[in-house]
């Protein structure tokens, strides 16, 4: 016979915002990137490094400043 399931355990109280005032947004644009879940199951967050001296932060990076596949992630983030 099956042994009886496991109460569930508590839920974690939630965590406060995280402060990021203190970093600077350097893209141009969002462009592709999916709306925001309205309630999600996770938070996340996706950064990237920009170097000031290059042509758009990087030679990884197209015009908008963002890495070719950040986008991509973000949205796969965004779907799961």
């Amino acid at each position: 016979p099956a042994s009886p399931a496991s109460p569930a355990s508590p839920a974690s109280p939630p965590s406060p915002p995280v402060d990021v005032s203190s970093l600077t947004v350097v893209a141009k644009d969002d462009l592709g990137l999916d709306p925001q879940p309205a309630s999600p199951k996770y938070k996340g967050a996706l950064v990237q490094i920009f170097v000031r001296g290059a042509p758009f932060g990087g030679s990884d990076k197209s015009s908008n400043g963002h890495r070719y596949d950040s986008v991509t992630f973000a949205n796969g983030m965004i779907g799961a």
